[in-house]
């Protein structure tokens, strides 16, 4: 049922996030020296961590459901943590994907650099829901979420040589 109320939160987040995604994807299109595909992908980018931000903190009410596990894997107990355990790595597979093509300076030869920057987000991420007494902390989330951005890394680097990327 909760997975239920949280994914018609995020359903209705939606038109905002595409709004300022397209505001933001416009605002780049207009900067001197961008193309189009870096603009759009930009937009998509704002558009995913408006969506983010909504799903993890902004859609919660502090306190309503808070609870803290610090153990590794602890919370596996049950099908329904086994599913918001997936969520969490498809969650970040985006953030891996778009931070390869948009900073491929930094992140093209290093996947270590993938992996420190997925659990430094995750990170602040669970911190904040810590602080606010928001949702659940878990160690679980860090690792899901670290792995989740190395397997979107991953799918980046193998579509790298594809013409979708070399027109960034």
């Amino acid at each position: 049922e909760q997975l239920f109320k949280e994914t018609e939160i995020f359903i209705n987040a939606l038109p905002q996030a595409f709004a300022i995604g397209l505001v933001a994807g416009l605002l780049c299109y207009f900067f001197p020296g961008r193309n189009p595909g870096k603009s759009f992908l930009w937009g998509t980018f704002i558009t995913y961590t408006v969506l983010l931000l909504n799903r993890v903190w902004f859609s919660r009410i502090s306190r309503t459901i808070y609870s803290v596990s610090l153990i590794p894997f602890s919370t596996l107990d049950n099908r329904a943590h086994i599913v918001r355990f997936a969520l969490n790595i498809i969650m970040f597979v985006p953030m891996g994907s778009f931070l390869f093509a948009l900073f491929p300076n930094i992140f093209r030869k290093s996947a270590v650099r993938m992996l420190l920057c997925g659990a430094t987000v995750s990170l602040i991420i669970e911190a904040g829901q810590g602080i606010f007494e928001l949702g659940h902390v878990q160690t679980d989330d860090i690792i899901a979420n670290t792995f989740g951005a190395l397997v979107g890394y991953m799918i980046a680097k193998i579509i790298e040589k594809t013409k979708v990327l070399r027109m960034l």
